[in-house]
């Protein structure tokens, strides 16, 4: 879920948009058969080392899966996605456990 939108298990690419004017840390989520998709803003996150592999980062609070974090291979910072209004009520009100995706490409 991004932007309290749903999206169904699948493959999908991320990457930044394509207007030179846009902000880096504005994103297009986009599902490989099907055409579903979302632009999304994201808040850039410094850290001192590079991430070793590119990760998504989930929030799962009780079945639902929020992206949380971007993370791509060799970058000194991550994506953070802002949470909304109802992550913040379901995470008051039941755990969260991380779920991380691995994988070894990038933007």
């Amino acid at each position: 879920m991004i932007n309290d939108k749903t999206f169904a298990a699948g493959q999908y690419t991320i990457e930044r948009t394509p207007g030179m004017a846009d902000s880096p840390s504005l994103l297009l989520l986009r599902e490989v058969k099907g055409g579903n998709s979302i632009v999304f803003d994201s808040t850039k996150t410094a850290t001192r080392e590079a991430a070793k592999t590119s990760e998504l980062i989930f929030d799962n609070i009780d079945g639902t899966y929020f992206l949380a974090e971007i993370w791509v291979k060799g970058s000194t910072s991550s994506n953070d996605i802002p949470m909304t209004r109802r992550q913040r009520v379901m995470m008051a009100r039941r755990p969260v456990q991380h779920v991380v995706i691995s994988s070894d490409t990038g933007f």
